[in-house]
């Protein structure tokens, strides 16, 4: 609810402070970033999602792959991505 309204902080918080979390859970993070524009942090959770050890799913691809075309069309017309 808060990263609906762009309060991805307290958004960030509520994830963080809960006990369960899992993939749906890791998606709807990711997803949240992805619609407030901050895509490195979509993308970063997903490498934070393995290190908890839970995979994605094809949800989570799903969500993150617009984000990798996003980049890479910005790669190629020379733009810096993730410095």
């Amino acid at each position: 609810m808060y990263c609906k309204y762009e309060d991805m902080d307290s958004g960030w918080r509520v994830f963080y402070g809960s006990r369960e979390r899992n993939p749906i859970c890791w998606t709807a993070l990711m997803s949240s970033y992805v619609s407030n524009g901050r895509l490195e942090q979509a993308l970063r959770s997903v490498v934070w999602m393995q290190q908890e050890s839970y995979r994605p799913d094809v949800v989570t691809v799903a969500t993150v792959i617009p984000v990798c075309a996003k980049f890479h069309s910005e790669a190629w017309k020379g733009d810096t991505v993730l410095a």
